[in-house]
């Protein structure tokens, strides 16, 4: 029961955060972007790009949430993210590989890191690096919103 009562608190936490963002929120899932994404008619060369933004995300999002993992209070704190870590570097790490080969972009080393890439990964490393749990809680959070 401790559980429920802890995780609608996280969920009214997280309420509160979108609320907190406005217009700024509406403005992201409300975008060309996310609209041509859901509707499934996002342009190949588009979508090629956010992918190979989003897979070099993925690193500094492991450092990140593997640091949270290690600053959980217990064993029971930790498993959540333990797994979490494991369906992300298993799975999702292959969409990534099969995705960009069937895109033709498999190997994109000359495609720079948008300036939004490069700023929110030196965020993730940072904050991991800080040591502040709560501060490493909230930016996993904006991660997988």
């Amino acid at each position: 029961f401790d559980y429920i009562r802890h995780i609608n608190n996280i969920m009214r936490f997280t309420e509160e955060l979108r609320e907190s963002a406005g217009s700024q929120w509406d403005r992201v899932v409300n975008h060309k972007f996310t609209d041509e994404l859901a509707e499934g008619t996002l342009d190949k060369e588009v979508l090629k790009r956010y992918l190979i933004q989003d897979y070099r995300f993925l690193d500094a999002f492991v450092v990140l949430l593997s640091t949270i993992i290690s600053k959980a209070r217990n064993l029971s704190d930790r498993i959540p993210g333990c797994q979490f870590l494991a369906l992300i570097t298993d799975k999702e790490n292959t969409y990534f590989d099969r995705s960009l080969v069937k895109l033709g972009a498999k190997d994109n080393g000359d495609i720079p890191d948008a300036p939004c890439t490069t700023a929110f990964c030196n965020l993730m490393l940072e904050v991991a690096q800080s040591g502040h749990l709560g501060e490493m809680l909230s930016v996993i959070v904006v991660c997988e919103w």
